[in-house]
């Protein structure tokens, strides 16, 4: 269970990655889905 719950971690994780640019900017899709977990 925890062996699955870790990889669903990794898959979450890789995912924001793939959505950050990289650069400068200041919108951050993975501060914004973070925030947005925080209010569940």
């Amino acid at each position: 269970q925890r062996i699955q719950a870790l990889q669903a971690m990794q898959r979450s994780l890789e995912t924001l990655l793939a959505c950050c640019p990289g650069d400068g900017r200041p919108d951050c899709p993975i501060l914004d889905d973070l925030a947005d977990a925080g209010r569940i």
